[in-house]
This record gives structure tokens, sequence and C-alpha cells, in this order.
């Protein structure tokens, strides 16, 4: 596995987690509009967990940039 791969992998079981949704599968392209429950509250909460288990911060301007999945596992992956 690559280590975007792994990165995807442990952010879908972060979403699996928070969103109560053990059936869920991540693409690179998944947006909140793929996923029911990601609504702005849920949000807030995955990128909490993100940033705990990762041990990484986003800031303001990179969390609203943020329009996939694999925003989020670029971004992680420059940290």
């Amino acid at each position: 596995m690559t280590n975007e791969e792994n990165i995807l992998a442990k952010i879908t079981q972060i979403f699996r987690d928070v969103l109560e949704d053990e059936k869920l599968e991540l693409k690179a392209e998944t947006t909140a509009n793929d996923v029911e429950e990601w609504d702005s509250v849920n949000h807030l909460i995955l990128i909490h967990a993100i940033e705990e288990s990762f041990k990484v911060k986003f800031d303001l301007g990179e969390m609203i940039s943020f329009r996939t999945v694999g925003d989020i596992c670029q971004s992680i992956s420059k940290k």
C-alpha cells in the first residue's frame, strides 16, 4: 500500500466510526454530497477525529478548502 492508500484506509475507518456506518466506502473523489450523514456538524467532528488520529492540525483555510476525501488525504500527506 502506498502512503496515500494507508491514509485513505485510516480516514475511511474514522468516517465509519463517526458516522456509524461500517459499510461506508470512500474514494479520493468522494464528497460530502456522496455521503448522506456528512453534514456541516459531522464535518467538524470528522476533522477533529482525523487531526487526533494523524496528530496533525489543519488551519481554517485548509478546512474550508477540503472538497473531497482526496483533498484531506493530500493535506495529511504534506504534513
